[in-house]
């Protein structure tokens, strides 16, 4: 019914209407912000997924969005900055981008072959993964790099990562899948497709 749900642990729940009739792919919550950030197809395009920015009002029960930017992929909010990561598509490569409620326009910080990107807890780093430009896409390498898009540093060799790249909120660690290649996998473990790993990682 392009609405959109609100609810807390008590089962406390407000129900918005979408002013635009979008078809929404996935959302998020702004606490500090009362906003809704959510990627959705463009209505003109279905397409396209863009990525857009909703204020709640107190007053109202209908949404009003704002767009951020075209033809974007996945997001990641921090709860500490309220800051927004994006990968936004430009073609043959992609632009990771941040964006806050207080900006006009958001700042790329980074250009190239990229499938994800996530706040580490405390906001100041991103981790991301990255495709070889040769590559057909399959195998990524997972890097961290400043807020700022310096200092960039490869954490791991090129896998076939099958999950999206799970940060601990408070430690760091990183959790994700790899899928195993076929001539690894023996006829006792036939139906393990993929496994799970935890990656420490330390900055001095």
């Amino acid at each position: 019914n392009n609405q959109i749900i609100l609810s807390d642990s008590d089962g406390n729940r407000q129900v918005f209407k979408v002013l635009n009739n979008f078809n929404i792919l996935a959302i998020d919550y702004i606490n500090a912000e009362k906003g809704l950030i959510f990627i959705a197809t463009d209505p003109q395009n279905e397409e396209r997924t863009n990525l857009y920015y909703a204020k709640i009002d107190d007053d109202s029960a209908e949404l009003a969005a704002t767009l951020i930017a075209e033809n974007v992929n996945s997001f990641d909010i921090n709860d500490l900055t309220n800051q927004v990561v994006f990968i936004k598509n430009t073609g043959d490569s992609q632009t990771i981008r941040t964006w806050n409620t207080s900006a006009s326009t958001s700042n790329g910080i980074a250009t190239g072959n990229y499938n994800s990107a996530r706040f580490t807890p405390n906001g100041e780093r991103i981790v991301f993964t990255q495709s070889a430009p040769d590559s057909d896409n399959r195998t990524e390498s997972i890097w961290l790099m400043d807020v700022n898009g310096e200092n960039a540093l490869q954490l791991t060799a090129p896998l076939n990562i099958n999950s999206e790249i799970i940060c601990h909120p408070y430690k760091s660690v990183l959790f994700f899948s790899v899928e195993k290649s076929s001539d690894s996998i023996s006829a006792a473990d036939e139906h393990t497709l993929s496994q799970t790993y935890q990656l420490t990682y330390k900055i001095d």
